[in-house]
């Protein structure tokens, strides 16, 4: 059995075979490790060396629908932590040569689409109004991957289908994995949202812990 990480926001493609992974998915599978745990730290000079390694990785399949995989992540990261721009530059020159529909469904939720989007992802973008957010945490809380957590959190933010528990659950994920800016991101959120309801007891202890974190 061969494990091949090659991530659509962190989905793992599995296949059989007797034969060793070709080098390519072997050097990506390490690649996109790093490079996911550099850009949720913050480390962007190491960021940026995996990204670029990763893409001549991927390059080597001469295959639109694996070469994407590199941007649909950086831009996936860049929605977990509220700093996309209006549309993913990056993946924007495999638009239409693409054909696997997950993909193209990845496509449309990086680049703001609410419809044809991942079926993951979903309920968090186009969340009913009133929404629940008990409904929405115990969601996010069933998702199989730390990164898909976040990203879920940042979509009910952004809905505002969410409460203290949406925000501390995305930072618990975060710590757990050491992803050190993407803690910081979410604890300035619940801080204002701390301030806004008027709890300053919680949000002086918040302060607390965020001058000790920076």
């Amino acid at each position: 059995m061969k494990r091949i990480l090659l991530l659509i926001a962190v989905s793992i493609l599995s296949s059989c075979s007797s034969q060793p992974a070709p080098a390519w998915q072997q050097d990506g599978n390490t690649t996109m490790t790093n490079f996911i745990n550099s850009y949720m730290e913050g480390n962007q000079r190491f960021a940026q060396n995996y990204y670029l390694k990763l893409t001549e990785s991927l390059k080597l399949t001469a295959d639109p629908d694996i070469m994407v995989i590199a941007p649909i992540t950086k831009c996936a990261m860049d929605i977990a932590l509220f700093k996309e721009a209006p549309s993913c530059s990056e993946a924007e020159p495999f638009s239409g040569v693409i054909k696997k529909k997950e993909n193209i469904r990845y496509i449309n939720l990086i680049s703001g689409l609410k419809k044809d989007i991942p079926s993951k992802y979903k309920d968090f973008v186009n969340s009913p109004s009133p929404c629940s957010t008990e409904v929405t945490n115990l969601k996010i809380k069933k998702l199989d991957a730390p990164l898909s957590k976040i990203i879920a959190s940042s979509f009910a933010f952004r809905r505002g289908c969410y409460d203290e528990k949406t925000l501390q659950n995305a930072i618990d994920t975060a710590s757990a994995e050491g992803w050190k800016i993407t803690v910081i991101t979410y604890l300035d959120i619940l801080l204002k949202y701390y301030e806004e309801k008027g709890l300053e007891e919680k949000a002086e202890l918040l302060r607390k812990r965020i001058g000790l974190s920076k």
